[in-house]
């Protein structure tokens, strides 16, 4: 069990990726939402939502339980999917 893969860190990121990707579209030039209300969404509660030093602790963490290959795959998951998300959701 303390090898187990961070879901719940993993999945609060890819929804804040996503999210982000979405309040970026959504502040582009003639959109609905200003460019100082993007950067309160994005970098303030976007910010506050997501963890990246959640995630870099819980990598550290596996590292430290000799669990490389699990721990390998939460970063590369996590950039991996998190860069769709961030796509996915500018696209809406």
């Amino acid at each position: 069990m303390e090898k187990d893969f961070p879901v719940a860190t993993f999945l609060i990121n890819i929804t804040g990726a996503f999210l982000l990707g979405y309040v970026y579209a959504a502040a582009r030039p003639n959109n609905l939402v200003d460019y100082w209300l993007r950067s309160a969404i994005g970098i303030g509660f976007i910010g506050a939502y997501t963890t990246f030093s959640t995630w870099m602790f819980e990598s550290a963490t596996l590292r430290d339980r000799r669990a490389v290959k699990t721990m390998i795959a939460y970063l590369l998951a996590s950039l991996v999917v998190g860069l769709v998300g961030a796509w996915v959701g500018s696209r809406l």
